[in-house]
C-alpha cells in the first residue's frame, strides 16, 4: 500500500499525468475536502501537525501542477528518474473544460440518499446486504454488488461521501497496489458502511481480512 509521502504531485491530487486546467483544479478541491480538519473522511485520523504537513504537500502540488512551467519542469525530473512514461504526457489538453466526472452536472446529496433510503427496505437488497454481513471475507465485489443492486453509481458515493471515485473503484477492485495506508481504508470503509446503512464494524473487519489474504 502507498505511503502518502511517497506520491508524486499527480497521485497526490489523483490525476492523471495528461491532466488538463480543469481537472487539477477539481481535483484540488476534492482532495482538500477530504483533508481539511472538519472532513468526515479523515478528521479522526492526523494530528494537527500532520494535517498541516498533508496539505502543505496538496498545496506545492497544486502550485506546480497549474504553473505551465513549473510543470513541465517536475514532469522532465519525473521522466529523467523513470517514475512516469514519457508518451503518457504526449495527450495535449483540448483546451475545453471537460468535467472531471463527465457531462453530468453536480449531483443532489441529499436525493441521492433518499434512493439508499427508499432501496434499502427492498427484499432483494436486504438478503444481499444479509448475505455480505454473514461472510467472514467481504471483498470489493461484494460492495460493487451491493451498490449496483441498489442503483447506485460511483460518483453518487462520492457525492455524499467525497471519497474520491478513485479511491471507492480500488476499494470496489481489491486493488492493493493503489489503496493508502490501511489506516486510511478502515476511515473510508466506515464511511461507505454509513451510506449504505450497513454494519461498519462487520464491513471492515471482513475487508481487511479479505485484503490481507489476498495479499499472501
Amino acid at each position: 500500500m502507498k505511503n502518502f509521502k511517497n506520491l508524486n504531485y499527480y497521485e497526490m491530487l489523483d490525476v492523471p499525468v495528461n491532466a488538463n486546467d480543469f481537472e487539477i483544479r477539481q481535483a484540488y478541491k476534492d482532495t482538500l475536502s477530504i483533508y481539511s480538519d472538519d472532513s468526515p473522511v479523515t478528521y479522526s485520523l492526523f494530528s494537527d501537525q500532520e494535517r498541516d504537513e498533508i496539505l502543505g504537500c496538496v498545496e506545492l502540488a497544486f502550485s506546480t501542477l497549474i504553473d505551465r512551467k513549473a510543470k513541465d519542469n517536475y514532469n522532465m525530473a519525473l521522466v529523467e528518474a523513470g517514475r512516469i512514461d514519457e508518451d503518457s504526457l504526449d495527450k495535449k489538453d483540448s483546451g475545453k473544460l471537460v468535467p472531471i466526472f463527465g457531462a453530468r452536472g453536480p449531483g443532489n446529496p441529499g436525493l441521492i440518499k433518499r434512493k439508499v433510503n427508499e432501496k434499502i427496505p427492498e427484499q432483494k437488497v436486504q438478503a444481499l446486504i444479509s448475505g455480505i454481513m454473514s461472510k467472514e471475507r467481504i471483498s470489493g465485489a461484494d460492495l460493487k454488488a451491493l451498490r449496483e443492486e441498489m442503483g447506485i453509481e460511483l460518483r453518487d458515493v462520492y457525492e455524499v461521501t467525497r471519497i474520491s471515485v478513485a479511491v471507492l473503484g480500488f476499494l470496489e477492485a481489491d486493488n492493493l497496489s493503489q489503496l493508502p495506508h490501511v489506516s486510511y481504508i478502515k476511515n473510508f470503509l466506515k464511511i461507505y458502511a454509513g451510506f449504505f446503512k450497513i454494519d461498519s464494524d462487520k464491513l471492515v473487519k471482513g475487508y481487511l481480512k479479505n485484503i490481507n489474504a489476498g495479499a499472501v
